[in-house]
């Protein structure tokens, strides 16, 4: 069964509404989004502008839509966890919020925590050099 709560803590000010608002805000998660509902493929032109996109669709066998909002299943060991797929926009709040949260824990601490909640393209570089900042 899919628990809606798994992906909810770090974000808690948010409701599922504004969550798939700042998805659809974001270029590349919103033509992912696009593609799963209609079964287009984003053109090569958008491709090139928004380089995320390819890297997403890397992913698309994994990505699925609940409630309309974007997540990539992760198999660990017997169990699925559901990542949300997270805009660029909330990237540094969540991040602020683990780090703060978790205490100074390191790369990869981090990396571990965040994955457990969260699918973004390139997050371990970007959370690498949030950590070394």
């Amino acid at each position: 069964s899919f628990d809606q709560c798994d992906a909810f803590p770090v974000i808690p000010s948010m409701s599922e509404e504004e969550l798939k608002q700042s998805q659809i805000n974001d270029p590349a998660i919103n033509e992912i989004i696009h593609q799963l509902e209609t079964g287009e493929t984003s053109p090569p032109t958008v491709r090139n502008e928004i380089p995320q996109i390819s890297i997403l669709l890397r992913e698309l066998n994994k990505l699925e839509l609940q409630n309309g909002i974007l997540y990539r299943k992760r198999q660990v060991g017997e169990e699925i966890q559901y990542q949300l797929v997270l805009p660029e926009s909330l990237r540094p709040m969540v991040f602020k919020s683990l780090h703060d949260d978790m205490g100074h824990l390191g790369f990869d601490r981090t990396l571990d925590l965040t994955r457990t909640r969260f699918f973004w393209p390139k997050m371990a570089s970007d959370i690498e050099q949030r950590i070394k900042s």
